[in-house]
C-alpha cells in the first residue's frame, strides 16, 4: 500500500491508495478473483467505523502495468475529481517514468468511475 490519501466527500470519508497485483494475499485475490495494481479505495461515513470497499471490490482503476501511483488533484464539480498518476512503460513495453495526462474520477456513493 502506497501513497495513501483521504478525500471526504458528502459526508462519506473514502481511503485511496495504490498497490501493486503482487503484494495481494492469495486469499484476498480469490475473494476478489484477482489481483489488480492501481488505485483502490475504501469508504466509511464515519473514522472509527468499519471501511468497505468502493464498486464491491476496492479497485477504482486497473492499471496493469502501465500506471502507477495515482493522487486525486482536485474537485472540479460537485461528484467530480480530476487525478493523475505515473506512467510506468509505454506502449511497447519500455520504462518511461512520466506522468500521465490528467483523468476524472466520478464519485456516487460507494461507487467510483474513470471517467
Amino acid at each position: 500500500m502506497e501513497t495513501a490519501q483521504m478525500i471526504i466527500h458528502n459526508g462519506i470519508y473514502y481511503l485511496f491508495f495504490s498497490t501493486l497485483s503482487s503484494n495481494y494475499s492469495p486469499k484476498f485475490t480469490s475473494k476478489i478473483e484477482g489481483s489488480y495494481t492501481g488505485l483502490h479505495c475504501y469508504y466509511s461515513t464515519s473514522l472509527v467505523e468499519e471501511f468497505k470497499p468502493v464498486n464491491n471490490t476496492g479497485i477504482v482503476v486497473d492499471c496493469k502495468e502501465e500506471m502507477y501511483v495515482i493522487r486525486i488533484i482536485e474537485q472540479i464539480n460537485e461528484n467530480e475529481f480530476r487525478a493523475m498518476g505515473w506512467l510506468n512503460k509505454n506502449e511497447r513495453g519500455e520504462f518511461i517514468g512520466a506522468l500521465s495526462k490528467p483523468f476524472i474520477l466520478r464519485f456516487e456513493g460507494d461507487k467510483i468511475y474513470k471517467l
